[in-house]
């Protein structure tokens, strides 16, 4: 086989396999496509999963969270990247860390205009919304950003806690 012949059919059978490759993944990727549902996802400041039925913990009932972890995905590695509530909430819900969105503080803003989970959700028309019972996540930190609805009301009275002006109970 000639130098040119033999270099041709290397090519060729590189951009077959290539094709093929792509074939394959494309239609792997459409068949492992999540299924539409609802998405709920329970933020619980300060509790450590360990201590929650669905993580093996019996000492307490939960029988909500066991029927939303018993119907849905539990994940069993999350971690916070920061200690504190809003910048921990804001990492969650942009998958950027404090330095990158400029939030490493409970006082501090987030940019408006930063892309965030529930507007890629909105934009998958997903119907968004957010109950919050602190107002260290109020909707004026720029976490409401993509939310259809976002509750952030707490008429309650102040109630002493360190770093927080208010708090709604979790019954309400």
């Amino acid at each position: 086989m000639s130098r040119p012949l033999r270099f041709t059919f290397i090519l060729a059978l590189t951009t077959a396999a290539t094709v093929l490759a792509a074939a394959g993944g494309w239609r792997y990727a459409r068949a492992s496509a999540p299924v539409s549902g609802p998405i709920i996802l329970i933020s619980i400041d300060s509790l450590r999963a360990d201590r929650l039925p669905a993580y093996g913990y019996h000492a307490i009932k939960t029988p909500n969270v066991d029927l939303l972890a018993a119907d849905g995905v539990v994940f069993e590695r999350a971690y916070a990247h920061v200690p504190l509530t809003l910048p921990s909430h804001t990492t969650l819900l942009t998958g950027r860390l404090p330095d990158d969105t400029g939030v490493r503080g409970d006082a501090a803003v987030l940019t408006p205009g930063d892309r965030m989970l529930p507007q890629l959700l909105r934009d998958r028309g997903y119907a968004t919304a957010a109950v919050v019972s602190t107002t260290l996540l109020r909707g004026d930190t720029g976490l409401a950003q993509g939310f259809s609805s976002y509750d952030d009301e707490i008429a309650a009275p102040p109630l002493p806690r360190i770093g927080v002006e208010r708090v709604r109970d979790g019954a309400q």
